[in-house]
């Protein structure tokens, strides 16, 4: 999997005029919330940057990293063969310094750029180290580590070394997500794999890269301290200015209102807020806001094999039923744009421009609920603690379904136990409420949609032979016009089989000091390696 179906951010911040709240409770607060982690640590010479991670970093692992915290970190350490130019979606040439794609599009000659250090002498980046880090992650290697990310090299039939720095990767087939997301993301950083063979599973919170920065200390939910990398070989330098911080700070403020609190007192600079956090420090003098688009999604889905889901009346029921602009106004405070199917208008192929926008229509919903007979159904609608603000929007699909004449019952349970993939309790749910991440191709917007994901990601239990075939085509095709179509028709097969309800295509909200220029990834994670300090 490329890209674990992650909770969307955490419950929406509540609190009105938290400015004046900060003002009247000075810096007490903020020194509470990240206790050891002032601002007045750092050197008097040195450049620090100190940024909010809203989860913990967890695993450095390339091959077993769960998210965005992970991710932004990693981004410091690791470099792969490409990367995307920051700012941009378009691709550049990192550790490599020739990229040839052979005409069948299954060979991929490269050759690395000399003399690029791994941290803690390890030496240098070799093309047996290319082999390894994308072996290891395809499976290939003995001992198989079972990668949670097997299918991003799913294509991989090896990496052949031709020289010490020179090699060919081999494909089984065609994989068009290989460009957008394999390797210029996390699956294709290049690892040492002497550093891999000494450290073991201590690798992924002692991880040797080539990056810009080295971790140097974790301290789990307090802060993860890198250093910049004194012989960095600048494999970045071609595209982007040199680095500027001598240590980032990254440290998790769970809760948005407490990371708020810190950022006024000057102990936190710059990271990702909830929407009402991001509203307020709008405006205000000494702070920027600022908006970026991601691939992720938010629905309503139903589980079309539970007996309560299984009419399809019933769906386009609570399809019509359910008003989904009061949700994003109430429960998003209007800051998401809504959906109107999976794949959003940022992403380069697959959009559905023509996709329809449902109105809500009450008396239609009492009308087919009437025709299905069911007028005292009973459903439950299910959510997870980790989703954003799963009360509120529970509560108002709730009072949208009981206005058709539908009973529901709220289910909120803890993430360990929603996220549990098969057995019973995922059976025996009907109507839930969660978002997943995207990626930048829309091959891992619909893969846990498919047939073979029924019991595992796919939880509306949509199976259905065409659309997997399509998932397919797509997969192996090389031409965007031809999986442009492949991708409307498997939103228009889906959409025609009413289990789902589109919410919104999130956006991270982040905001900070003015005195920063961040920079953003193309799928919304913050570089901090690029980050300057406005002249």
């Amino acid at each position: 999997m490329p890209s674990v179906p992650a909770a969307l951010p955490g419950p929406l911040l509540r609190r009105r005029g938290f400015l004046a709240v900060i003002a009247a409770a000075g810096g007490g607060l903020a020194t509470a919330a990240l206790a050891g982690c002032a601002s007045g640590n750092r050197g008097p010479q040195a450049k620090t940057l100190a940024l909010r991670l809203d989860v913990d970093m967890g695993n450095l692992d390339p091959a077993f990293a769960t998210g965005r915290s992970d991710y932004e970190i990693m981004e410091c350490v690791f470099e792969g063969l490409k990367s995307y130019r920051p700012g941009t979606s378009d691709t550049v040439d990192t550790l490599v310094e020739e990229f040839e794609v052979s005409p069948d599009g299954l060979e991929i000659k490269f050759s690395l750029r000399r003399g690029i250090p791994f941290h803690a002498g390890y030496g240098e980046a070799t093309a047996e180290d290319v082999k390894y880090s994308f072996e290891r992650i395809a499976g290939i290697t003995q001992p198989n580590i079972n990668s949670s990310y097997q299918g991003d090299w799913s294509a991989l039939e090896e990496v052949r070394v031709t020289g010490p720095y020179s090699g060919v990767i081999r494909l089984k087939h065609l994989f068009a997500p290989l460009y957008h997301t394999t390797l210029p993301l996390e699956r294709g950083y290049v690892i040492s794999r002497r550093a891999v063979l000494d450290r073991g599973t201590g690798f992924g919170t002692a991880p040797v890269g080539t990056g810009p920065y080295e971790l140097v200390a974790w301290e789990p939910r307090n802060q993860a301290v890198l250093r910049r990398f004194a012989d960095y070989g600048g494999a970045r330098y071609g595209y982007a200015e040199k680095v500027l911080w001598d240590e980032i700070r990254f440290r998790p403020v769970l809760d948005s209102s407490s990371a708020a609190i810190a950022l006024t007192a000057g102990e936190l600079d710059f990271g990702p807020f909830e929407p009402l956090d991001n509203k307020r420090f709008a405006g205000e003098p000494g702070y920027q806001t600022l908006e970026h688009p991601t691939f992720d999604y938010s629905m309503l889905g139903m589980n079309v094999n539970h007996a309560n889901m299984a009419d399809i009346r019933v769906r386009q029921a609570i399809r019509s039923a359910v008003d989904a602009e009061a949700i994003l106004a109430a429960a998003f405070d209007g800051a998401y744009r809504r959906a109107t199917a999976i794949i959003p208008p940022n992403m380069p192929v697959g959009y559905w421009g023509d996709a329809p926008v449902p109105k809500r229509d009450v008396d239609g919903a009492r009308r087919l609920l009437a025709d299905a007979g069911a007028r005292d159904l009973q459903i439950t609608l299910t959510s997870s603690t980790d989703q954003e603000n799963p009360q509120d929007v529970c509560q108002i699909v709730q009072a949208n379904l009981a206005d058709a004449g539908l009973r529901c019952t709220i289910d909120i349970q803890d993430a360990g136990s929603f996220w549990t993939l098969g057995g019973e309790a995922q059976a025996q749910r009907q109507l839930f409420y969660c978002g997943f991440a995207g990626l930048p191709d829309p091959y891992w917007s619909m893969v846990w949609f498919t047939s073979e994901q029924v019991s595992q990601w796919n939880f509306q239990s949509y199976s259905d032979t065409v659309f997997d075939s399509l998932q397919q085509q797509a997969l192996r095709s090389a031409d965007n016009g031809a999986r442009q179509a492949d991708y409307i028709a498997m939103q228009q097969r889906w959409d025609a089989a009413a289990n789902t309800v589109w919410l919104a295509w999130p956006q991270v909200l982040f905001a900070g000091r003015d005195s920063i220029v961040p920079s953003i990834r193309v799928d919304g994670r913050m570089l901090a390696w690029n980050f300057r300090e406005r002249a």
